[in-house]
């Protein structure tokens, strides 16, 4: 994880990961700590989970929205709209593909921080673009460069409420358990977006 990720994120992987993680900082963004995993993967002859660029973490975060869902259910409304983050694509994806299947009059609007607008400024020149710098301050949200494994229903959503993807200031932060067992039996296609890489 980068050098400035806030000390709760750090010790919640910690909590959650037990002896199974060795957490090491490295850089000032997600960009910088990525390439570096890289190459300590490629040293060590280890395994990389990339947590926004895999079919398998996307559909893991689909469960954030089943959660969302069955709470809603549970208290007897329903979801008129959902306003999602979008960093590298990852939430968003897995996000637009559950609730496209399961509430489809859901409206979805996919935000980005201003200072961070990777999916944006892919849109608007047709292929996925690598931003030069970024601002770091939504450290969840600021990549340099969406994925590359992005659900259709993402990338629709993304493109259709691109104004919004603009805005000045992010969305209030809130957080979500991440449950997996909810979404394993649930049929998920993910087609490449209308881009090259």
């Amino acid at each position: 994880m980068p050098v400035p990720t806030p000390s709760q994120k750090v010790q919640q992987v910690r909590k959650y990961g037990k002896e199974y993680v060795d957490i090491r900082l490295a850089g000032d963004t997600f960009d910088d700590a990525y390439h570096q995993a890289q190459a300590f993967c490629e040293a060590q002859q280890a395994s990389f989970v990339h947590p926004f660029d895999d079919p398998e973490v996307i559909e893991g975060q689909a469960s954030v929205g089943v959660e969302i869902l069955q709470q809603l259910e549970l208290s007897g409304h329903h979801a008129d709209m959902m306003i999602m983050p979008v960093g590298g694509g990852g939430l968003a994806s897995g996000l637009s593909a559950y609730f496209k299947a399961q509430s489809p009059d859901t409206q979805l609007i996919g935000v980005e921080p201003e200072g961070a607008a990777s999916m944006s400024t892919s849109f608007v020149a047709g292929s996925n673009q690598t931003l030069p710098d970024i601002d770091t301050f939504v450290d969840g949200a600021a990549v340099q460069r969406v994925g590359k494994t992005l659900s259709e229903s993402a990338v629709r959503t993304c493109r259709t409420y691109s104004p919004s993807l603009k805005e000045k200031s992010a969305p209030p932060c809130f957080s979500c358990t991440i449950r997996k067992p909810l979404w394993w039996n649930l049929p998920v296609h993910y087609p490449s977006p209308h881009w090259t890489a």
